[in-house]
C-alpha cells in the first residue's frame, strides 16, 4: 500500500493536483454497474477521494507497523474497509481481496474468538486434559516444577522461531524497502518478463524497469 501510494505521486500530476478520480471509474480495469454512478459525482467529492487515497496508502500503513492493539487494529479495519469500497466501486477485482488478507493479521485472537464456539476449542480442551493430568501428581512442588518447565519449553522454541521469521522477512524485505525510498521506484517487475500485462492508470508509466 505504502508503495502504491508513493508511485502515484512520483508518476502523475494528477495525484497531486487532486483530479485523477475525475476519470478514473471510466477508465479502471474493472467497472461495475456503480462505477458509473461513482463517476457522476462532482468534482469537490472526487478530490476529496483522492485525499482518502493518500491517507490510506501513505499514513494508515504505519498504523498497521505500531505494536499496540487498538492502534494495529484501527490500521488494519481502514485498510479493509479501504479495500471493500473499492470492490464496491470496480477497480482491481481479485487484487482486493489479496489484499485484504494480510490485514487480518492486524486483529488478535480475542478478539477472532468471538466467531467460534469456545466449547469446540481443541486446543483448549487438550490443554486442560493435560493441566487435569498434571494435577493429579501428589507432590505440589513436582508438580509446580514441571508446569514451569512446560511454560519454558514452549516460550524457548516460540522465541526461536519467532527470531527466524523475523530474520527471514527482514532479509526479504531489504530489496523492497530499497526500491520503496529509490527516485526510480518500479513495480510488477517480477513478472514483467512474461508479458502477461501491460501499463496501466496514471502511474502506469512506473510500473516496469526498461
Amino acid at each position: 500500500m505504502y508503495g502504491a501510494g508513493l508511485i502515484k505521486i512520483r508518476g502523475d500530476v494528477c495525484w497531486k493536483d487532486l483530479t485523477c478520480m475525475n476519470y478514473h471509474y471510466e477508465t479502471q480495469p474493472v467497472p461495475n454497474p456503480i462505477s458509473y454512478f461513482m463517476h457522476q459525482e462532482p468534482e469537490f467529492f472526487h478530490k476529496f477521494e483522492v485525499l482518502v487515497n493518500h491517507f490510506v496508502e501513505l499514513v494508515a500503513p504505519v498504523l498497521i507497523l505500531i505494536p499496540v492493539r487498538s492502534i494495529c487494529q484501527t490500521g488494519g479495519i481502514i485498510q479493509i474497509f479501504f479495500q471493500i469500497l473499492l470492490i464496491i466501486s470496480g477497480n482491481l477485482s481479485f487484487l482486493n481481496w489479496l489484499t485484504i488478507l494480510p490485514s487480518l493479521a492486524c486483529f488478535d485472537d480475542y478478539f477472532y474468538q468471538i466467531f467460534f464456539n469456545k466449547n469446540e476449542n481443541a486446543g483448549t480442551i487438550r490443554r486442560l486434559l493435560r493441566m487435569q493430568y498434571i494435577m493429579k501428581i501428589k507432590d505440589s512442588e513436582l508438580r509446580l516444577e514441571l508446569l514451569k518447565r512446560s511454560y519454558l519449553i514452549k516460550r524457548r522454541f516460540r522465541i526461536a522461531i519467532d527470531c527466524l521469521l523475523f530474520s527471514l522477512v527482514a532479509y526479504l524485505s531489504m530489496p523492497v524497502v530499497m526500491n520503496l525510498i529509490s527516485s526510480n521506484q518500479a513495480m510488477n517487475t517480477s513478472f514483467e518478463p512474461f508479458r502477461l500485462v501491460n501499463t496501466y492508470g496514471a502511474f502506469g508509466r512506473y510500473f516496469f524497469k526498461h
